[in-house]
């Protein structure tokens, strides 16, 4: 993960964002102050895996032997525990990221198929006999047959958690959604913000970003919106915390005035969330941002030309002038 201030290199928000993130603070928080202090608590797919790194280790694996018995219970168990955690009744999540998690489904299961077909099942060895003869004798390789069956199990279960994330998926069928997220989108593809490349799904060595993170919290701010509810976002994922502390800002820019009015006093009113699984200190903290938000006078993109900017400024002022017709 990048850092605030190799962020602030490689992005076009600079200083400001620099300003805004030293202004956030994690303190530790537990699951039932969490339901506590929200109405609605929105999971994204990464809290799913206590090591950002077990999928690669799936992927790289090439015989059952190799695979870390006590690894595969502690992320086996982890899935339990969310399967347990999302049948409250305020949890949810949306399809992208129940999609997300079944691709990963998939990738596991082709690799229990690898390791099965190439399971050696039976060892040879040679040994002396009392005789002084040497003679050949057999045994089971029994750590492989444990670690097929811990990784079967896993897989059942997470499959069963995929199925929990689908029946919990949000769908929200309302143009003003879709215009947030458009206005997310514009702006994380123009500044970068995200830099994770921490990624559970998959094998990503290379800096990613995700579209459905910003539709995470297009989601977010749609509720605070119109359905006045307060909202938080549970993740492992840095990125949120950065999509969070540079978006509210601009998109409740003065210039956007008054077509962004619901949004400004919303977010203040509805307080939003976002609280960040640590997998590796096993523990939650809670990002705190100062509220009332206060919101920038222009909306500026550093970086670029005056003209670019007001081209990009009009996007998204005609962005909000839709969802201010609706």
């Amino acid at each position: 993960m990048l850092d605030d201030k190799k962020l602030e290199e490689n992005t076009n928000f600079g200083v400001s964002f620099n300003r805004i993130s030293t202004n956030q603070v994690n303190i530790p928080i537990n699951l039932e102050e969490i339901f506590n202090e929200n109405e609605l608590i929105l999971v994204d797919g990464g809290i799913s895996t206590k090591n950002p790194n077990f999928s690669k280790m799936i992927y790289d694996i090439r015989s059952l032997r190799s695979l870390d018995s006590n690894l595969i219970d502690i992320e086996n168990r982890n899935v339990l525990d969310i399967i347990d955690f999302m049948k409250r009744d305020t949890v949810f999540t949306i399809d992208e990221i129940s999609g997300e998690l079944y691709k990963y489904v998939i990738h596991i299961g082709k690799s229990i198929a690898y390791l099965s077909k190439n399971q050696k099942g039976t060892l040879f060895r040679r040994r002396v006999n009392l005789e002084g003869e040497r003679v050949s004798y057999s045994c089971r390789k029994e750590i492989e047959d444990q670690n097929l069956s811990l990784l079967k199990n896993y897989h059942n279960n997470l499959y069963n958690l995929y199925n929990s994330f689908k029946r919990k998926s949000l769908k929200i069928n309302d143009r003003r959604y879709k215009f947030l997220t458009d206005i997310l989108e514009l702006i994380d593809n123009k500044i970068g913000l995200q830099r994770d490349t921490a990624y559970v799904y998959g094998d990503k060595e290379l800096p990613t970003k995700s579209i459905n993170d910003d539709k995470l919290v297009g989601v977010l701010y749609y509720n605070c919106m119109f359905l006045k509810k307060k909202t938080a976002i549970l993740t492992s994922d840095s990125d949120f915390a950065r999509i969070m502390g540079v978006t509210p800002f601009l998109m409740g820019s003065d210039d956007f005035l008054p077509y962004n009015n619901n949004f400004r006093e919303s977010l203040n009113k509805n307080q939003f969330n976002i609280y960040i699984y640590d997998a590796i200190n096993d523990k939650i903290n809670k990002r705190i941002f100062e509220f009332p938000l206060m919101y920038k006078k222009e909306f500026v993109i550093r970086c670029v030309s005056s003209e670019e900017n007001q081209i990009f400024k009009d996007k998204i002022r005609n962005l909000w002038i839709q969802i201010s017709e609706i």
